[in-house]
């Protein structure tokens, strides 16, 4: 089966917990991540494995 590829725009709060969640589903490869704020766009990315 293919996995579904999934970015989260905006890690606030909400968005971050998103990228945690989509990170752990085994059929979801969490590619991308975009924020106004570099620093925190880079701190997910790294966290859960996104480009």
């Amino acid at each position: 089966m293919k996995k579904l590829r999934v970015g989260v725009v905006g890690v606030g709060h909400i968005g971050s917990n998103h990228a945690r969640l989509y990170a752990e589903i085994p059929s979801a490869e969490f590619t991308a991540v975009y924020d106004v704020e570099p620093f925190r766009s880079r701190t997910i990315a790294s966290k859960f494995g996104a480009a």
